[in-house]
């Protein structure tokens, strides 16, 4: 019974191993004596490596193939504050995954040697409280910038530990790579300009993703037509400190599941396709996040969060576009909706709008502003066959062309059918015209 026990104690405190990870390679400051001694600064080729999850073998140097092992249980490495330091990866032999086991560490790589990873499956795996930060500079990226040689290997990222890129990762990589983990990554590069040697694509399904330099806007500069960046879950920002037009190369945005971003600073996806595989949440907690043309069949979006949600692009998504509780969506592209429109208690924002009439398919509004430009006497800012009105709405003029000619009308929002009391109220309109107008001239034309 004692046995037993003692056996079950092991399993439970052993790390879980993966299909396609090589054999550990523990970290070892004291050779055989048991357990791993008192971490410092380190290399792959200092006699610092042991085969022993116990710490007795003889330690050698890093075998070439091996996982990359830090602490065999949590309670390793264990002290009052968290150890820090380097291992210089100067091996240049293949390395078949990294595990981080100890919750009271903070390591660092660096070098410039060739070691690389070897095959998929290869799983980096960071535990909770401890850190790794990756500042290797072997192989080129883009331009000057350089990384881990990442060997058309994928990798995916798990634990609830922090993961930090101050060099690139996907060097020389047509793999695509996933973030699996209930912790962070933070994209730390620096700026370039060339499209880098990362072709193959990224997939989010759980865990956050900052990007955390102005360079990381580019860390996916490179991918490939059909290489996407998938977002099937998980939480993306921009802690940059300032706006940011991210850059995912020939390839497009596959939003397979929930997004949120929380917003520290505003985000543009740019003008890359997004494409919806099923209605989406987004969640903009602050400040405001863009996407270009968004497609998805019959699928909608359902908007949430404090933040702005902007649609720059021409869209072909037919599912509804929901905005309640007090959020924001703002469409400078007439183009962005072609669905079902629903407003309550919200706002919409057309004063960046520069084109055309948007037309939902129907539009539903109820106790919200809506911010129109108006862009010209011809056209009309709404045109829907059938508005839907709750509530009272208020209605503020941002912007209204030239005028050459009085009395001159001005078509805010059209519809054939109408239901509801038409119970608008008109807000704001620019000083310099606010005498000039009658509000019936501004509001709505229903026929």
């Amino acid at each position: 019974m004692l046995v037993a026990a003692a056996s079950l104690a092991i399993l439970l405190l052993a790390p879980t191993a993966r299909a396609g990870q090589g054999a550990a390679s523990f970290l070892d400051f004291d050779d055989v004596n048991p357990g791993f001694g008192t971490p410092t600064d380190t290399s792959e080729t200092a006699l610092n490596w042991s085969t022993s999850a116990a710490g007795t073998a003889s330690a050698l140097a890093r075998p070439s193939g091996t996982q990359l092992t830090i602490g065999n249980a949590d309670s390793d490495f264990t002290g009052p504050t968290p150890f820090n330091f380097a291992i210089n990866l100067n091996g240049g032999g293949n390395l078949q995954g990294v595990r981080i086991n100890s919750t009271n560490v903070n390591v660092t790589f660096t070098g410039s040697a060739n070691t690389h990873n070897n095959s998929s499956p290869n799983f980096w795996i960071v535990t909770n409280f401890s850190s790794l930060t990756v500042n290797d500079t072997r192989q080129t990226f883009a331009d000057t910038v350089k990384g881990v040689n990442w060997n058309n290997t994928a990798v995916t990222f798990q634990g609830p530990g922090t993961i930090n890129f101050p060099t690139p990762f996907g060097c020389n990589s047509t793999a695509v790579n996933t973030q699996n983990m209930s912790g962070v990554i933070n994209l730390q590069m620096s700026p370039v300009v060339s499209a880098s040697s990362y072709s193959g694509g990224f997939v989010l399904v759980a865990g956050t993703l900052n990007f955390a330099s102005a360079g990381s806007a580019n860390a996916f500069n490179g991918f490939a037509a059909g290489k996407n960046f998938i977002i099937n879950g998980g939480t993306i920002d921009n802690t940059s400190g300032s706006p940011m037009v991210l850059s995912v190369g020939a390839a497009a945005y596959t939003l397979g599941g929930d997004l949120t971003f929380p917003g520290s600073s505003s985000m543009d996806f740019g003008p890359a396709a997004v494409n919806l595989t099923g209605t989406r949440t987004i969640t903009v907690g602050a400040n405001q996040l863009t996407l270009g043309p968004v497609s998805g069949a019959t699928f909608g979006i359902i908007k949430a969060g404090a933040g702005t949600l902007a649609i720059s692009g021409a869209s072909t998504f037919t599912g509804p576009l929901i905005v309640t509780n007090s959020t924001t969506l703002a469409l400078p592209n007439a183009g962005a909706v072609v669905g079902p429109l629903v407003l309550s208690g919200s706002t919409l924002d057309m004063s960046g709008s520069v084109n055309g009439t948007m037309a939902p398919a129907s539009f539903s509004v109820t106790n919200s502003v809506l911010n129109l430009a108006i862009v010209s006497s011809t056209g009309t800012n709404i045109a829907t066959p059938t508005i839907s009105v709750g509530g009272s709405t208020t209605i503020n003029i941002t912007s209204i062309p030239l005028i050459t000619a009085y009395p001159t009308t001005y078509h805010l929002i059209a519809g054939t059918t109408a239901n509801g009391a038409m119970n608008f109220t008109l807000g704001t309109v620019p000083v310099h015209h606010a005498a000039s107008y009658g509000f019936a001239e501004h509001l709505r034309r229903f026929g």
